[in-house]
This record gives structure tokens, C-alpha cells and sequence, in this order.
């Protein structure tokens, strides 16, 4: 469906991920009404969460690609939060369930935060093994002893990652 899109032979030229994404995003928007919504939001969804950065992979290339994959995935209905990931939110932002949650205003950044925060999770997690395992681990050990020191947004996980390097 890509290769078929009139548009492709000149993303493919310009090496436009962009239009490659355009494309992606109008074939998504379009959907198959042969096909199952729900199995089209679980491969969606699946692809994100198995897409991993590989050894010839550079991490701009990472953030690059996986931000794509989501924003197809939730072009297609994915939510990257849970009810529990709102209401770890609310906790670890001090709010009581029903006081300062009122407004659609709040509601909406308390879903936000609690996506951005699950994707830099996931983000983060499937970094490349070989060059981050270390790091990992060290994040890993720290929520043992009490101490979360998992980025909480794809930029600042991006960001660490880079760092550590």
C-alpha cells in the first residue's frame, strides 16, 4: 500500500521519513473495513511494543522510528496508558482522587503524563542491550531500594541514553 501511493516514489528519492509517515497516516486514517479494528489497534500496539533498537542503529534513528510507530499506533485508537498509569499519576503529582482532577483541562494533561511517561518507559526498556544494559540495570536496582530513576519522557529517556553513552 506505501510503494502504491503516488507519493512514495518521491519520498523514497528525497529520503523523507516525514512523507513516508504522511503516507503511513492516510493509509491508517483510511483503514480496511474488511479488516477488524481491534486486531488493526493490536498489531498497532504490538509492533511498538517489540520494536527495539538494534546494534547499527543510532539512537537518533531509535527516536525517530519509534515515534512513528506510535503516532501510526495511535492514529489507529492505542492508548499508551492504563487506569493505573492515571492514577500513579495523580499520586506521585499529590492529588486526591476527585480534588484538583475536576476540569477537562486536568483530566487531559493527567492522560498525557501518564502516556508520556509509560513511552519513555518503553522507550528506555528497548534501547539497545548492548550498549545500555548496564544502565538499565542500575535504574533497575534503584527502584528496589526505593529511589525511581526512570526518565519520565521520551526526550529526557533520548537524552540519558545519550549521555550515558
Amino acid at each position: 500500500k506505501i510503494k502504491a501511493d503516488r507519493r512514495y516514489t518521491l519520498a523514497d528519492a528525497k529520503k523523507s521519513s516525514i512523507e513516508l509517515l504522511s503516507i503511513i497516516e492516510t493509509i491508517c486514517e483510511q483503514g480496511d473495513i474488511t479488516k477488524n479494528k481491534r486486531v488493526q489497534r493490536l498489531a498497532a500496539m504490538k509492533k511498538v511494543l517489540t520494536f527495539r533498537q538494534h546494534d547499527e542503529m543510532d539512537l537518533g534513528e531509535y527516536l525517530e522510528k519509534f515515534e512513528i510507530l506510535v503516532s501510526v499506533a495511535e492514529k489507529t485508537g492505542v492508548k499508551f496508558y492504563a487506569d493505573d498509569d492515571i492514577k500513579d499519576v495523580i499520586e506521585e503529582l499529590g492529588l486526591v482522587k476527585g480534588i484538583g482532577t475536576d476540569s477537562f483541562d486536568e483530566e487531559e494533561k493527567i492522560k498525557r503524563l501518564a502516556r508520556e511517561r509509560a513511552l519513555a518507559i518503553l522507550f528506555f526498556d528497548n534501547s539497545n542491550d548492548n550498549k545500555y544494559a548496564i544502565y538499565k540495570q542500575e535504574c533497575r536496582n534503584a527502584m528496589t531500594t526505593g529511589r525511581d530513576e526512570y526518565p519520565t519522557t521520551v526526550i529526557e529517556a533520548h537524552t540519558a541514553l545519550r549521555h550515558y553513552a
